[in-house]
C-alpha cells in the first residue's frame, strides 16, 4: 500500500468518511484534516487519472474534487472519462504534417514536456490545420474558476446524480487559443493514459463559458512518441460534469516519423551501446516518456525519489522503479541512497539528437531477449497467445541477466514493462 493510501485511511479513521457518504453521499475534507495527520493536501488530493486513486477510494467507486481552496468534496461519483487508445496501426496511419516554419530550436523529435509540445502545435501551423482558421494564445496558467453549482453522476445504484457546488477552487488552463469561431481549451500531457480527470476541461469550460459570448471548446491532447493525439470534447448539457463526449478524434505526426520498422531493425541487430554495470531487478517502469523526460532533468543534476516524485506527483516508489530502469539502460547511476545522476553513456546521450538519443534507448533496451522477441511479434496484443509466449522469454532474462528466478505473478508485472517499451517503439514509427 502506498503512502496516499495509508494516509486516506487515517482520514476515513478521523473523519468517517464511509459511513457519512453511505449518509449523505458526500464528505467536505478540508486541508486543515490533511494538515492535521501531517501531510501536504495538494500531494494527497489531486489524482488525474484512475489509476492514481488511493485504495480506499477503488473500494468504494469514490471521486474527488476541489471545492475551494482549501476544501474538497470526496463522495460516489466518479471523476474520470476514458481515452480510446489507438491501434498499433492507427499509429502508423497518423496524418505526417509538414510544418509551415523551419524552427531550430524546437526538435519534434525531443519534445519532452506539455508545454513544448502546445509550442509545437501553435508555431508549426498543426493547430490552424486541426481547427481549420487561425488561432491566436490569449490564456494559460493557474486562475480561479468561479463559482458554480453542476450535477454529476452517482456511483450508488439508487442515486443518479448528486448535486456539488463549486466555490472559487483554483484551476490551470495548459494552453488557451482564440479564434474567429470560439475559445479552444487544451489540457495536454506528455504521456498517453487510459483515462483523465474531467475537471480539467470542466472547470476551465464553465468559467470561460460565462465570460465569453464565443463558444468555449475543451480540447485534450496527448503525445504518444512521434504522434500527437488530440481530442475535441463537449459537454451535451453545461451543468452536468458527466455529459462529456468525443467530437473529434485527430493523429498526426511533426513531419515523419522518427524510425521505420527497418531503421528499429538496424539499431538492434548492432545490440547495446554499453551493458549495464549496475546491480538493479528486472525493469518495471512502463512509460518511456518518463524516461526521456528524468534524463532531461538529470542534465541539471542529481535528482532524488523525492524530487522525482514531486515533479511527477506520484509515489516515491515509483521514483525507485524509473530511477532503477534507468540504472539498467545504463543511463544512469546511483550516486547515493535514493539519488541517481547521468552515466557517462546518460551524456553521451544527452549531447545526442532526438533521433541519436532514441536510438540510444532502443539498443540499451534490446539487452533483453524478451524486447527483442516482442518487437518482433507484430500485432502482439491482438494475439492471445502472445503473453504467454512472452513469459516464457522472460524467464530466461531473469536467469540469464539477473541470476534470479521469478514467480509467475512477478513475471506477469513485469511483462507490462517490456509491453510499455515496444508501445513506444511502435509510436515513433517502429
Amino acid at each position: 500500500m502506498g503512502e496516499v493510501s495509508k494516509n486516506w485511511d487515517k482520514l476515513n479513521e478521523k473523519l468517517s468518511l464511509e459511513s457519512k457518504i453511505l449518509d449523505n453521499q458526500v464528505v467536505e475534507v478540508k486541508a486543515s484534516d490533511f494538515h492535521e495527520i501531517g501531510v501536504q493536501p495538494r500531494l494527497n488530493a489531486k489524482f488525474d487519472k484512475s489509476q492514481d486513486l488511493p485504495d480506499l477510494f477503488k473500494k468504494n467507486n469514490w471521486g474527488i474534487l476541489p471545492n475551494s481552496r482549501s476544501s474538497y468534496l470526496v463522495g460516489a461519483f466518479n471523476i474520470f472519462c476514458d481515452v480510446a487508445k489507438p491501434s498499433e496501426d492507427e499509429l502508423r496511419a497518423a496524418v505526417e504534417f509538414w510544418p509551415k516554419n523551419d524552427l531550430q530550436s524546437l526538435d519534434s523529435s525531443a519534445v519532452y514536456s506539455e508545454a513544448a509540445a502546445l509550442n509545437l502545435l501553435f508555431s508549426t501551423g498543426l493547430l490552424e490545420e486541426i481547427l481549420g482558421e487561425p488561432a491566436f494564445p490569449t490564456v494559460s496558467g493557474r486562475m480561479g474558476s468561479g463559482e458554480f453549482k453542476f450535477t454529476i453522476n452517482s456511483t450508488l445504484r439508487d442515486v443518479e446524480q448528486i448535486e456539488l457546488e463549486n466555490l472559487r477552487s483554483t484551476m490551470e488552463i495548459d494552453a488557451g487559443y482564440e479564434s474567429e469561431s470560439g475559445l479552444h481549451l487544451f489540457e495536454a500531457k506528455n504521456t498517453f493514459n487510459d483515462n483523465f480527470n474531467v475537471r480539467q476541461l470542466y472547470f476551465p469550460f464553465r468559467n470561460w463559458k460565462t465570460r465569453i459570448s464565443k463558444p468555449v471548446k475543451p480540447f485534450l491532447l496527448y503525445k504518444q512518441g512521434d504522434v500527437y493525439n488530440i481530442g475535441e470534447y463537449r459537454f451535451t448539457q453545461e451543468d452536468n460534469f458527466s455529459s462529456i463526449e468525443l467530437v473529434n478524434h485527430h493523429l498526426f505526426t511533426i513531419g515523419s516519423f522518427t524510425f521505420t520498422p527497418k531503421s528499429v531493425k538496424q539499431s538492434v541487430d548492432k545490440g547495446p551501446v554499453a551493458l549495464t554495470s549496475e546491480d538493479v531487478p528486472f525493469p518495471q517502469a512502463d512509460d518511456v516518456s518518463k524516461y526521456e523526460e528524468i534524463l532531461e532533468l538529470l542534465q541539471q543534476g542529481v535528482a532524488t525519489k523525492n524530487s522525482l516524485a514531486e515533479h511527477f506527483e506520484f509515489d516515491e516508489r515509483q521514483s525507485d522503479y524509473y530511477a532503477n530502469a534507468l540504472r539498467f539502460l545504463g543511463l544512469a547511476i546511483k550516486t547515493a541512497p535514493g539519488q541517481i545522476s547521468l552515466s557517462d553513456l546518460g551524456i553521451s546521450y544527452s549531447q545526442a539528437s532526438g533521433r541519436g538519443r532514441r536510438e540510444i534507448l532502443i539498443r540499451q533496451m534490446s539487452q533483453l531477449e524478451s524486447f527483442r522477441f516482442l518487437l518482433s511479434e507484430p500485432g502482439f496484443d491482438s494475439k492471445p497467445d502472445a503473453r504467454s509466449s512472452l513469459y516464457k522469454v522472460m524467464e530466461r532474462d531473469f536467469e540469464h541477466i539477473f541470476q534470479a528466478e521469478a514467480s509467475e505473478s512477478v513475471i506477469r508485472r513485469r511483462a507490462s514493462t517490456i509491453i510499455g517499451w515496444v508501445s513506444w517503439v511502435r509510436s515513433i514509427g517502429g
